[in-house]
């Protein structure tokens, strides 16, 4: 059968099936879509055109999934084939599939270059958007694709900061910056801030910015790329480099070590939830941070840590020497302290650090509860009774 041929490329069969194909419901439905697609996505160039030769096959057919066999070769780095169904003038290179996505989108997420390469001078679009919100470029950051990401950035219509749709909606809502500094794709990083119209200060939907997202997941190296992209600090905001910059020539951006997202969390709260040690002492060297902001519980980033038991990030904090220092006596929502939060959650050791520091653990909160009483109510007996015999 036709479809058979085409997926191991026996070209030599050709001959042995019949010269033309009729153009059919049941030719179309059953082998021409079938015998393109298996052959476009095993790379049989020889029979890819012969396919392409006959009146009763579509170049732009779809599978059940949407995908075309444009979109097939591109994904599997099929130059030839791509250059040849482009050639097509049934094939559209901007064609869609059931999720939005296109073939310049796959060649990116695969790194196929050269595919991407011949993908951009037929596209009309290099910044389309699939259902999730993702574009070529942010695919590219996301696998860590660095000569995919270098040859979207060649074009000159790329927008490096695309994040939204046309409409405005902001699914999606990343731009390929945030995507890399997640991932600590520091190479990625790095070439998306030599490009000279990029933005780090953009927010996603949430109020992120790249470096939050970065500081969340303790990537070091993306965070000190982007401090050095942003100089002269100077009362916690740092500036950009200056407008003779070729790279930056134009731009005015400022970056605040405190800003803060929906939540209210800063880079310094998330990089302490989630236990970044590393990422923490790099903030806490930085000018102008402040410790004691609450978000939206009254949380500060000292009582995360101590709630969650990072003992290594709580200690940093309690060590800070370096202007202002981490209060031990900020409340929460519900009036709760830092030992308090520890002392819930059976953290002894944290316990002892803060006692020894001076914290109060006589407060009580809303509930009319103390330290002590959320401990014992817990079952966390060592620090019931440490708490006890601190006066407690």
């Amino acid at each position: 059968p036709l479809h058979i041929a085409a997926q191991y490329g026996m070209y030599a069969l050709i001959h042995a099936l019949p010269t033309t194909l009729e153009a059919t419901p049941e030719t179309t439905a059953n082998y021409g879509l079938a015998a393109l697609h298996l052959s476009a996505q095993h790379g049989h160039t020889n029979f890819t055109q012969w396919l392409l030769s006959s009146s009763a096959i579509e170049g732009d057919t779809q599978d059940s999934l949407g995908k075309t066999a444009l979109m097939k070769a591109a994904a599997e780095g099929h130059r030839d084939i791509v250059e040849l169904l482009l050639n097509c003038t049934s094939v559209n290179s901007d064609a869609k599939d059931g999720r939005g996505k296109t073939a310049l989108m796959r060649a990116a997420a695969w790194g196929n270059v050269d595919c991407l390469k011949l993908l951009l001078l037929r596209t009309r679009d290099p910044n389309s958007m699939d259902d999730r919100g993702s574009c070529a470029l942010t695919k590219a950051a996301f696998w860590g694709r660095v000569e995919t990401l270098q040859a979207l950035l060649s074009d000159p219509r790329i927008d490096v900061d695309q994040h939204r749709r046309p409409n405005g909606e902001e699914r999606g809502s990343e731009t390929a910056l945030m995507v890399a500094a997640v991932y600590g794709r520091d190479k990625i990083v790095n070439l998306l801030l030599r490009h000279p119209k990029i933005d780090p200060s953009i927010c996603d939907r949430k109020r992120r910015t790249a470096f939050m997202k970065a500081a969340s997941r303790g990537h070091v190296s993306c965070l000190r790329l982007l401090l050095e992209f942003f100089k002269d600090a100077s009362d916690g905001f740092l500036q950009s480099p200056s407008p003779t910059d070729s790279n930056t020539a134009g731009h005015t951006y400022k970056f605040d070590i405190n800003a803060l997202d929906r939540q209210r969390e800063t880079a310094l709260f998330k990089a302490c939830s989630w236990c970044q040690s590393e990422t923490v002492s790099l903030l806490l060297d930085l000018a102008g941070v402040d410790l004691n902001i609450r978000n939206n519980f009254g949380e500060t980033a000292l009582s995360r840590a101590c709630y969650k038991g990072h003992i290594d990030v709580v200690r940093l904090l309690l060590d800070h020497n370096r202007g202002q220092a981490a209060s031990l006596e900020i409340r929460n929502a519900i009036g709760d302290t830092a030992v308090a939060r520890a002392a819930e959650q059976g953290h002894t050791e944290i316990v002892c650090m803060l006692l020894a520091r001076g914290a109060n653990s006589t407060n009580r909160n809303e509930q009319g509860q103390t330290a002590f009483s959320k401990a014992v109510k817990r079952g966390h007996h060592e620090c019931a009774r440490m708490l006890l015999e601190s006066g407690g």
